[in-house]
């Protein structure tokens, strides 16, 4: 889904369609201070009180469960239509 306002892609939009069992998940672009931006997003949301979102702790445990190889990866991009 892209911000009206904005006009850009939201990455933590990740939907699941029930009824053709479709997950559709936003591209992310990786590039060299990817991980140190997400570890520091997960280490500010650390200090949140309980109850409060945590979306880049949940979007890092969401892809981490999602994909373990590299043929992971491939199996996304090749259905990529988002």
């Amino acid at each position: 889904m892209k911000d009206q306002n904005q006009g850009i892609e939201v990455m933590f939009d990740i939907m699941f369609t029930k009824d053709t069992k479709v997950l559709k998940i936003p591209t992310l672009q990786v590039n060299d201070w990817t991980e140190s931006l997400f570890r520091n997003y997960m280490a500010y949301e650390q200090f949140f009180p309980r109850g409060k979102p945590t979306y880049f702790v949940d979007y890092v445990v969401f892809m981490d469960n999602l994909i373990n190889t590299g043929k992971d990866v491939q199996l996304l991009c090749e259905k990529w239509s988002y």
